[in-house]
């Protein structure tokens, strides 16, 4: 459809019909339009098909929805409006359960702390406030490993947005 505000709406419920749908129906059917959707040009859109990441993960598999859903992820961490870039980060908890700590460290970490560089304050504030979520799914040695260190050099840092933004990172982890 050409009307964005139709294809948000049909983001929005298309992944409920995955759990109730026969698998075959979801992969043969419902897949398609998911991966095209999560293409979209619009950022609210696959907004809105990652926000029912939940739904479409019982039924594909964490392979093949890291496949289909983290270069959208990239994409909406990088839009130009802050508020979708803000919207994608309160996601990233629900990304790291479902992905696992290696998929995780592999395609996400390094954006987690990127957020913490973002010029935007709120932005850099619930970044800080995902690293404690973060943490505490992959408990204190994985952090120990991959994000103290991250935020150690952030702390060290010339500009001084940064150098407030780990501090407050610190604080959470």
């Amino acid at each position: 459809d050409e009307s964005q505000y139709t294809r948000a709406a049909l983001a929005s419920v298309i992944m409920s019909l995955a759990n109730c749908a026969p698998k075959q129906v979801v992969l043969e059917q419902l897949l398609p339009q998911f991966l095209q959707l999560l293409k979209d040009e619009d950022p609210e859109v696959r907004l809105k098909i990652i926000s029912k990441l939940e739904s479409v993960n019982n039924v594909i598999g964490v392979e093949l929805l890291a496949q289909s859903l983290l270069p959208a992820v990239d994409d909406l961490a990088r839009d130009k409006k802050w508020r979708i870039r803000l919207a994608i980060l309160k996601y990233v908890p629900l990304l790291g359960r479902k992905l696992g700590a290696s998929m995780f460290e592999k395609h996400l970490c390094k954006q987690c702390v990127d957020w913490l560089k973002d010029s935007v304050w709120k932005i850099r504030m619930v970044a800080a406030e995902n690293l404690k979520e973060v943490a505490e799914i992959f408990e204190a040695k994985w952090t120990y490993t991959n994000l103290v260190p991250e935020v150690k050099a952030l702390s060290e840092h010339k500009k001084p947005s940064y150098r407030m933004s780990a501090v407050y990172a610190i604080n959470y982890l």
